[in-house]
C-alpha cells in the first residue's frame, strides 16, 4: 500500500490531472445523471483552493519583492528589463483577450448549475482604479476583496526595498517561513486535485454529455493562436530594438524551446536559458540577474492563460465585460503572475481568485485544470522565451546596441 502511495506521489501533477479529467469524462458519460453523487468531492476541491489562495498570494508576493536588491544597483539594465517584463505580460493578455473575442470559445459551453451575475452599474475607468486601492486593508481582508489586498501587499513590498538591508532581510526571512508552510498545505491540496477534477468532470459530463467537447477544443486552439501571435511579437521586438535577425535568435534559443516544451517547467529550463543568453553574447553579470528574475516574475504564458480562461468563462456565463473591467482583470492578473513563482498549482489558485473577484463561476477552474496539460507546453515556452528576449533587449537596445556581436549568421 505504501509503495502504491509513493508511486502515486511521484507521478507529475499535470499527468495526474489529465488522467483524472479523461477518467471523469468517461465516468460521466457512463453514469449519466447518477454521477451527481460525486459532486461533494469536487466542491471540496474548489473550497480548498479558495481557502489557501489569499494567504499564498500575500506571502509569495512579499517574499519575492523583498528578495530583490536595491533597484538603484541595477542601473538602466534593471529598469529596462523590469519594464519589459511588465509590458510584455500585459501585451500577451491583450492578445489573448482579442483572440478570445474573435473566436469566442466559451459560447456553447454549458455551466453545471444555475449562474446569475449580480449586475451593477458599470463604473468609470477612474472609479475602477480607485476601487482597487483599499481604504482599510483589514476590511478588505475580512470582505474577501482580493484585488485590494494584492495591491496593498505590492505597495508594502516595494516600500520594503528602500529599508536597510538587514530589515529587508528580516521581512524576507519571515515571509519565506510562511511561504514554505503554505506551500506544504498547497502541496497536500494538489495531491487531492485529481480526485476533485475527476468528480467535477464526471458531474459535468454526466449532466450534459459530449456536447461539452466543442468549446473546450476551441479554448485550447485559442490559447495556441495567442501563443503564436506572442512569439511573432518577440521576434518583431528583437528586430526593432536590437536589429537581431529571427534565424539568428532561433538557432541559439532552440534548446530553450525544446527544454521548456518537454519539461513544462521554467525552473528546469533555467540552466538552458542561461546558456542561450551567453550564446547570444549577453555578459554573465547581466544574464545571471535578468534570467532568474524573469523566471520568478515574468509570466507571459500565464498571462495568456489567465486572460483566455477569463474570456472563456465570461462567454460561457453570458457576461460581457467593459473595457474598464477588462483593464482591471489585466492589472490584477499582472500582479498575480509576478507573485506566483514556485507555488504548486498556483495558476489554478490564482485563476479561481480572479473568477471570484469578478463574480464568475469558480467551477470552470476544474475543467480548465483538467485540460491545462494540453496548454502547458506552449505557455511554459512563452515564459522562458520571454525571459531570454527581455534580457537581450535590455542588454543591447539603444546606445548599447553596438555591444551586440556583429556576426548574425
Amino acid at each position: 500500500m505504501f509503495a502504491l502511495w509513493t508511486r502515486y506521489k511521484n507521478i507529475p501533477l499535470l499527468k495526474k490531472m489529465f488522467v483524472a479529467m479523461l477518467a471523469g469524462i468517461v465516468a460521466g458519460i457512463l453514469l449519466g445523471p447518477k454521477a451527481e453523487v460525486l459532486s461533494p468531492l469536487g466542491t471540496l476541491f474548489l473550497q480548498l483552493l479558495q481557502m489557501i489562495a489569499l494567504p499564498l498570494i500575500i506571502v509569495n508576493l512579499l517574499s519575492g519583492l523583498c528578495s530583490l536588491d536595491d533597484p538603484k544597483l541595477f542601473g538602466r539594465i534593471g529598469v529596462r528589463v523590469l519594464l519589459y517584463y511588465c509590458l510584455t505580460t500585459v501585451f500577451a493578455m491583450v492578445i489573448a483577450v482579442f483572440v478570445g473575442s474573435l473566436i469566442r470559445p466559451g459560447l456553447g459551453f454549458i455551466l453545471s448549475g444555475d449562474f446569475v451575475l449580480n449586475n451593477k452599474a458599470t463604473p468609470s475607468i477612474g472609479a475602477t482604479i480607485l476601487s482597487m486601492i483599499p481604504s482599510n486593508v483589514f476590511t478588505a481582508l475580512a470582505d474577501g476583496k482580493f484585488d485590494q489586498v494584492v495591491i496593498f501587499v505590492a505597495i508594502f513590498g516595494m516600500a520594503a526595498l528602500f529599508l536597510p538591508a538587514a530589515d529587508r532581510e528580516r521581512i524576507r526571512s519571515m515571509s519565506d517561513i510562511f511561504v514554505r508552510a503554505f506551500n506544504k498545505i498547497m502541496a497536500a491540496v494538489m495531491l487531492y486535485a485529481p480526485v476533485g477534477i475527476f468528480a467535477l468532470m464526471a458531474r459535468t459530463f454526466g449532466r450534459y454529455g459530449l456536447s461539452m467537447g466543442g468549446p473546450i477544443a476551441k479554448y485550447v486552439v485559442s490559447v495556441y493562436i495567442s501563443v503564436v501571435c506572442m512569439f511573432c511579437v518577440y521576434l518583431l521586438l528583437l528586430y526593432i530594438f536590437v536589429r537581431m535577425k529571427p534565424g539568428y535568435f532561433l538557432r541559439r534559443s532552440g534548446p530553450v524551446i525544446v527544454s521548456a516544451a518537454s519539461t513544462c517547467s521554467s525552473i528546469a529550463t533555467l540552466p538552458v536559458n542561461l546558456k542561450a543568453a551567453e550564446d547570444l553574447g549577453v555578459p554573465k553579470g547581466i544574464y545571471s540577474f535578468t534570467i532568474p528574475l524573469g523566471n520568478q516574475i515574468n509570466r507571459d504564458g500565464m498571462g495568456i492563460f489567465f486572460a483566455m480562461s477569463f474570456m472563456f468563462t465570461a462567454q460561457a456565463a453570458g457576461v460581457d465585460f467593459t473595457f474598464a473591467e477588462l483593464g482591471k482583470m489585466i492589472l490584477l492578473s499582472l500582479l498575480l503572475t509576478m507573485g506566483g513563482g514556485g507555488i504548486p498549482g498556483g495558476a489554478m489558485v490564482f485563476l479561481a481568485l480572479i473568477f471570484e473577484t469578478f463574480g464568475l463561476p469558480v467551477e470552470v477552474v476544474a475543467v480548465i485544470a483538467g485540460i491545462h496539460t494540453l496548454n502547458e507546453m506552449g505557455l511554459t515556452t512563452m515564459n522562458c522565451l520571454g525571459d531570454l528576449v527581455g534580457t537581450v533587449i535590455a542588454t543591447f537596445s539603444g546606445e548599447d546596441r553596438k555591444k551586440l556581436p556583429s556576426v548574425q549568421d
